[in-house]
């Protein structure tokens, strides 16, 4: 059993704090660019507001599905969320250089 914790602390997680933070942040500003509310996306995508704040301000790291639905709502591909991905090395094994 403590094998496997240690073993768990030693992992690099491609989304740590950093990446969540990143994420949000990209969220919010496709979302802006769009010309498109808070109360609109969780009016068509039935996320919450308060779920909303946390994913944009980068608390809450979201679902599978709730990118999804914003990536419908922006019309948008998935991916275009993860091109900005920067992360150091030290961090993270994933590193976009677009």
């Amino acid at each position: 059993m403590n094998r496997e914790k240690n073993e768990a602390k030693k992992r690099k997680y491609v989304f740590d704090e950093e990446g969540v933070e990143a994420l949000g942040l990209r969220i919010r500003k496709l979302r802006e660019n769009a010309k498109i509310t808070k109360t609109q996306v969780c009016a068509e995508t039935g996320v919450s507001r308060s779920h909303l704040t946390g994913i944009e301000e980068g608390r809450i790291s979201p679902s599978v599905s709730v990118v999804f639905y914003l990536s419908r709502m922006l019309e948008i591909n998935p991916d275009e969320f993860f091109k900005y991905i920067r992360l150091s090395p030290s961090r993270s094994p994933l590193k976009r250089e677009d």
